[in-house]
C-alpha cells in the first residue's frame, strides 16, 4: 500500500486476499485471488501508487514479473494479451456482481425496515394496508429497487402487496430480512 509499482504479481499457487488497510476486517471488501491470476496491475498500468495490501490466506507461491516485462509482453505476446484483457473483464463482471448484491441486499433491509415501522404505527394486525405512497416516501431507495424488494417478500410470502397497499403477511420473516 502506497508503494511505486515496479512489479506485476502472479499468483502460481495458494490463494491471496486483496484488501485496502482501512477495510482490513471487512472481507466482504476484499478481492480474492487464486492460483493463475496476476494482481496489481491497476497501479502499474495507471501509473498510480498501489492502493492495497495483499495478504496469502493459505500457503502461496507468487512471481514478480516487471514492469518492463509486462509491458512488453502486453504490447508483444498476443496470447498474453488476450488471456489479461479476458481476466480484467472477468474481474470487473464478478465486482459488478458482487456490488448489485450489495445494493439489493441493502434495498431489501431498506424496505424490510420501513414496512416495519409504517406497520407499527398501525395497529400491527395483518389486515392492515400500508399505503403504498407511506412507503414510497419513506423507505428513501430507487424505485426499480424498491419494486424488486417487494417482488422479492412477495414471492417469500412475506407481504402482498398491490395499488392499494401492502399487507404484512409474516412480521416475524420481515424483523429477519430488516435485521439483515
Amino acid at each position: 500500500d502506497g508503494q511505486n509499482p515496479d512489479h506485476l504479481f502472479f499468483l502460481a499457487s495458494g490463494k491471496v486476499r486483496m484488501y485496502r488497510p482501512e477495510q482490513a476486517d471487512d472481507m466482504t471488501l476484499s478481492s480474492f485471488f487464486e492460483r493463475g491470476s496476476f494482481f496489481g496491475y491497476e497501479a502499474l498500468i495507471q501509473g498510480t501508487s498501489y492502493m492495497h495490501c495483499a495478504e496469502a490466506v493459505e500457503m502461496s507461491e507468487i512471481s514478480l514479473i516487471s514492469k518492463s516485462d509486462f509491458f512488453l509482453l502486453l504490447l508483444h505476446n498476443r496470447t498474453f494479451s488476450v488471456r489479461f484483457i479476458q481476466m480484467i473483464a472477468n474481474r470487473v463482471a464478478d465486482r459488478e456482481r458482487q456490488l448489485l448484491g450489495m445494493v439489493m441486499a441493502l434495498s431489501h433491509r431498506t424496505v424490510a425496515q420501513t414496512i416495519l415501522e409504517l406497520f407499527s404505527v398501525q395497529t400491527g394486525k395483518k389486515d392492515d394496508v400500508i399505503p403504498m405512497e407511506a412507503l414510497q416516501s419513506r423507505a428513501q431507495v430507487a424505485s426499480l429497487n424498491l419494486t424488486l424488494a417487494l417482488r422479492h417478500f412477495g414471492r417469500e410470502k412475506v407481504i402482498n402487496f398491490g395499488p392499494e397497499g401492502i399487507q404484512v403477511l409474516d412480521s416475524q420473516k420481515l424483523r429477519v430480512a430488516a435485521n439483515g
